[in-house]
């Protein structure tokens, strides 16, 4: 298969695979969607967020703590304009028949209000660069109400969606250099469940799974390509946007340092002095990071040392890995709806035969530099989702690219060819999602409220 007429499948594919999800999921089914949208219909308004000011008791005393919350980070919002759209968010939430949908929607205390959803969320102390580009793109198309902003917005979702599909076919295509392992890895990033779902909502994660992507295949093109310099570059402003975008791509901020020691004998000059530019770099966007997750008071910053310890010890407990895996394999209904138990072990148990064909390349002395990455990478990702204290797959997404190319590796290992071993695998995959898609998300979503 040609290169051009390859990835152009992956696309193809995402499209179907994002399309059948925007056909399929409910307004505001997307997990924390309201709030999400709350913030690019704010921007979209032209109010834009400042860190948020001291908290006053009596702020919290006269307004809703949703409401306050806003009324804190947007300075130029009146309360008159976010008291209404928080209203409207709501009654457009209760015509989609939201608290149907939800297994623990029964246990909220004021399910028509929007303070009663969860009180005091928001989406406003997250970075802001998803939320004002989704504002730009409503502000652009519009809509008269919020179902139809919400999925119009939500088109934008599904753009990075395909767009992160090609990144990781492209940084497979660098790594490995067979079509055949491209064509695997951009598949599986395009047909799994737990991806998709992110084509289809309003959230920050689909633009960090992106940037996660496409810091992944800069690294690839500074270790393969013939202009190693300029890809460098590029991933810089990868990884800054990254951090401008969600504290879970926190992993990407030292692949500069990880650049620098890649980058090939032509244009190694010195090699010290590659590493220790990837290692500046990496330092000073960490502190940049670190600063503006800070300057917005971000809830994946703990208090204290004895609450990131508490949240560690969450995170690495039996019920934090169960809720990984189970959200892994896919659920909606704000993750209340899945798979049996039974069943999700089973496809779980599919990461153990990747894992040994992924030992058997492992002598293989050209996969090893992106076995090695890549591993260290998805470890690293895994290690910051168990400090959160929440297993959730979507905090593990912006390592898909890395997880995806030891998919590609792992399907290398097994005997019979790589082009067969690709096509059982992207039929298994291509099999489960329309499983997920008339099991989990049709029946849960649908059948169950029009009953």
């Amino acid at each position: 298969m040609k290169e051009r007429s390859a990835w152009a499948w992956v696309a193809l594919v995402a499209l179907l695979h994002g399309l059948c999800w925007h056909a399929l999921l409910p307004a505001w089914q997307g997990e924390d969607e309201p709030w999400h949208y709350e913030f690019a219909e704010l921007v979209s308004r032209g109010h834009l967020p400042s860190g948020g000011g001291d908290v006053r008791a009596e702020d919290f005393e006269r307004n809703p703590q949703a409401l306050c919350e806003i009324l804190r980070r947007f300075p130029t919002v009146e309360r008159a304009e976010a008291a209404e759209l928080q209203r409207d968010i709501a009654a457009s939430m209760d015509r989609a028949r939201w608290t149907e949908r939800v297994d623990f929607a029964p246990r909220i205390a004021a399910p028509s209000s929007y303070d009663g959803y969860a009180p005091g969320y928001n989406a406003a102390n997250q970075p802001p660069l998803a939320y004002l580009l989704t504002g730009a793109w409503i502000a652009m198309l519009g809509g008269p109400t919020p179902e139809a902003r919400l999925a119009r917005a939500r088109v934008l979702s599904l753009v990075w969606f395909i767009g992160t599909c090609i990144a990781i076919y492209a940084a497979a295509r660098a790594w490995l250099e067979l079509e055949a392992s491209a064509l695997a890895a951009g598949l599986s990033a395009a047909l799994l469940p737990a991806h998709a779902r992110a084509a289809a909502c309003v959230t920050n994660d689909t633009l960090a799974v992106l940037l996660g992507a496409l810091a992944c295949l800069c690294v690839a093109r500074v270790a393969t390509s013939a202009r190693p310099r300029t890809w460098f570059a590029v991933l810089l402003a990868v990884v800054a946007a990254g951090a401008a975008t969600k504290t879970t791509t926190a992993i990407w901020l030292l692949a500069p340092a990880v650049a620098g020691a890649f980058m090939p004998a032509a244009a190694r000059g010195a090699r010290v002095t590659w590493i220790a530019l990837g290692l500046g770099a990496s330092a000073a966007l960490g502190a940049l990071a670190f600063g503006l997750w800070a300057s917005h008071h971000s809830p994946a910053l703990p208090a204290s040392l004895d609450a990131a310890a508490g949240r560690l010890e969450r995170g690495l407990g039996g019920a934090s890995w169960l809720d990984l895996g189970s959200t892994l394999v896919g659920r909606t209904g704000w993750n209340t709806r899945g798979f049996p138990r039974a069943v999700e072990l089973t496809l779980l148990a599919s990461i153990l035969v990747l894992a040994v064909g992924f030992v058997r390349t492992l002598p293989w002395r050209e996969n090893r530099a992106p076995a090695l990455f890549c591993a260290v990478a998805v470890a690293a990702q895994v290690l910051l989702v168990a400090s959160r204290g929440v297993g959730s797959a979507r905090y593990l997404m912006p390592a898909l690219a890395p997880m995806c190319v030891l998919v590609a590796l792992a399907l290398r290992g097994w005997p019979g060819g790589t082009r067969v071993t690709t096509r059982l695998w992207v039929g298994a995959l291509a099999g489960y999602a329309v499983l997920f898609g008339v099991w989990v998300l049709w029946s849960g979503q649908w059948l169950v409220v029009s009953s």
